[in-house]
C-alpha cells in the first residue's frame, strides 16, 4: 500500500502495472524508505521501464539496499540533480533551509527547483531545515568514494601512458 501511494498517488496499483507493483516490495525487503524511493521513481513511467528497473533489483541481494536507492538517484533528469543531491548530503543536511538556496543559487544552481526535484523523489525533506534519510546519506558517500576512486584511476592511467 505505501508503494502503490508514492507510484500512483493511491492504495491499488493503475491497471497494466498490477503485476510489477507486487513485485517491488517483495524486492525491496519491505523497507518503507526503499518502497517510498521507489514508488517516486517508477511513477509515470512505462510497464517497459518498470520491468527494467525490477530486473535490476532482483539481482540485488537484499542486503544491499543502498543500491536500490541508487536507482533513484541515477533516474534524476540530469548531473545538476545529482551533484545538488551530492551537496547537500556533505554539507547541508541539518541546515537552514533558506541558508542553503542563498548559498547554493550563488554557485549556480536552480536550487528551488532541484530542491523540489529532491523531495519529490523522497531523497530529501525540507521544512524549515534541510534533512535526508541516513541510508540516502550513505548511498551519496558511496557515490562519492566511487566517484573519487575513478577519477583517481584515470589519472593513474594517464600517468603510466
Amino acid at each position: 500500500m505505501l508503494f502503490n501511494l508514492h507510484a500512483f498517488g493511491q492504495d491499488e496499483p493503475v491497471e497494466g502495472h498490477v503485476e510489477q507493483s507486487r513485485k517491488v516490495p517483495h524486492c525491496c525487503g519491505g523497507m518503507p524508505l526503499v518502497l517510498e524511493v521507489m514508488g517516486s521513481c517508477l511513477s509515470g513511467k512505462s510497464v517497459d521501464e518498470w520491468e527494467s528497473a525490477l530486473k535490476r533489483i532482483e539481482v540485488i541481494p537484499n542486503y544491499e539496499f543502498l543500491q536500490v536507492l541508487k536507482i533513484s538517484y541515477d533516474s534524476l533528469p540530469d548531473i545538476h540533480y545529482k551533484n545538488l543531491f551530492l551537496d547537500i548530503e556533505c554539507f547541508f543536511v541539518g541546515k537552514d533551509k533558506d541558508y542553503v538556496i542563498t548559498i547554493l543559487d550563488g554557485c549556480g544552481y536552480a536550487t528551488i527547483d532541484g530542491l523540489r526535484t529532491l523531495m519529490d523523489r523522497f531523497l530529501l525533506t525540507a521544512n524549515k531545515k534541510l534533512e535526508m534519510h541516513q541510508l540516502l546519506q550513505d548511498m551519496g558517500r558511496e557515490i562519492i568514494c566511487q566517484k573519487s576512486y575513478d577519477e583517481t584511476r584515470k589519472t593513474q592511467q594517464t600517468v603510466v601512458s
